[in-house]
């Protein structure tokens, strides 16, 4: 009776220490990889013969689950790592209506894998990787943190780097071409037909990874905003807000933004061929103006922030804040272009968030009154909530050359 009673007691161990894990498997046909979903996150994970970049095959994933607190799937590999190391990573990728895809080794930093949005034709990428610690088998991880209709990979390389930063010795990517496994017919695609993407973001996809600023100037000139992705505003009807009935509202608005240890930085051009402001700090939305909010998790609305040109100064104004900000402003050919960088403490008091929520509109005066907005979503002309702020993650590597970041 007494081992009866101990082979329970662990039994109910082993079970209790199993519902605190995620739930990990080898995904048929995908040998060398892993699939571990925490929380009752759904989803797929499977070789593709029909949609790959070269060989006869890809890993396609798909994420069923929305973005909630800690729902999430983890498709990894295993590989070995040597101490104080440099290591280079280059693959290819393709999304389908996706949203927060990031590649990690072990819990590290994260860079986004949707640079270009969450639709896009085959990309390469490429990431350097230090290992800190001892020598080790790590995991070489793809996050997933709100669904995707399809994400695929091919041509996963991994190799270590020697003195001089060129790739040595094999590919520590075990089955990186997925050519292993259950693999029946498939063919190689004419590489001459891929269709390169833009550095574009989808402005209705509700994510943007902000990446590190490297040597961004506030002068209101875009030649130091190359690398960083762009959102195009509106490109969904939601992106327009009419207040007065009838009323044209035909400004656009193109929009980037970086940050450092110190700024939020912010580059936006909005394109209206009438321009009427009004510089005071309560009335200034009831003209051509910027507003700007931001917010935690878990604030309902975060701060706001006006953001004006002041056409016969020529100079630019921020609103609602006595923080040290930078900002220069120009008018020129129908175009207000504004370059901000607001210090993270204008609302951020405890350091830089890993993520955290953002939304900016321009509202639209033709010398009639305000008559409405363009916006990154609703939620600050359309009373004052932030459930359908996008979601900005702060991306350590910075992006080089329209891949993903090195």
């Amino acid at each position: 009776m007494a081992k009866i009673k101990r082979f329970i007691c662990t039994l109910l161990a082993l079970c209790m220490f199993a519902v605190l894990l995620p739930a990990v498997s080898y995904a048929a046909g995908v040998p060398e990889w892993q699939d571990s979903a925490a929380n009752g996150a759904k989803g797929t994970m499977e070789l593709d013969t029909t949609v790959k970049y070269a060989g006869k095959a890809s890993m396609k994933i798909t994420h069923d689950s929305g973005y909630k607190l800690n729902v999430y799937r983890r498709i990894f590999t295993k590989v070995p790592v040597k101490g104080g190391k440099f290591y280079k990573v280059k693959m290819m990728a393709k999304a389908e209506s996706a949203k927060m895809v990031t590649l990690a080794f072990e819990y590290g930093s994260r860079t986004s894998l949707l640079p270009f949005g969450g639709t896009y034709d085959w990309r390469d990428f490429e990431v350097t990787y230090k290992h800190t610690g001892g020598d080790a088998s790590i995991e070489f991880q793809i996050l997933f943190d709100d669904k995707a209709k399809g994400f695929w990979l091919d041509n996963v390389e991994m190799y270590e780097l020697d003195s001089s930063g060129e790739p040595t010795g094999e590919n520590i990517i075990k089955n990186g071409d997925f050519e292993s496994g259950d693999i029946s017919g498939g063919s190689s695609i004419n590489l001459d037909n891929v269709t390169p993407q833009k550095n574009v973001i989808n402005s209705a996809a509700g994510y943007y990874p902000l990446y590190r600023a490297r040597n961004i100037t506030i002068d209101a000139n875009d030649d130091d905003w190359a690398d960083y992705p762009l959102m195009n505003i509106p490109t969904d009807p939601s992106q327009i807000f009419v207040i007065v009935n009838g009323a044209e509202i035909n400004s656009k608005m193109k929009f980037k933004a970086a940050y450092d240890d110190q700024y939020i930085y912010q580059w936006v051009d909005v394109e209206d061929d009438k321009y009427v402001y009004i510089n005071n700090a309560g009335t200034y939305w009831q003209g051509d103006s910027l507003q700007v909010a931001l917010s935690d998790f878990e604030d309902g609305y975060g701060k706001e922030f006006g953001i004006i040109h002041d056409e016969e100064e020529n100079k630019g104004y921020v609103f609602n804040t006595s923080e040290e900000y930078k900002i220069k402003t120009k008018r020129k050919d129908g175009h207000t272009i504004y370059e901000i960088a607001m210090p993270w403490t204008c609302y951020f008091k405890n350091g830089i968030p890993d993520k955290f929520k953002y939304c900016i509109i321009a509202n639209e005066n033709d010398g009639d009154g305000r008559t409405g907005v363009i916006q990154l979503a609703s939620g600050v002309a359309e009373g004052k909530l932030n459930d359908k702020f996008p979601i900005f993650e702060v991306m350590k590597p910075i992006p080089t050359g329209g891949r993903g970041s090195t």
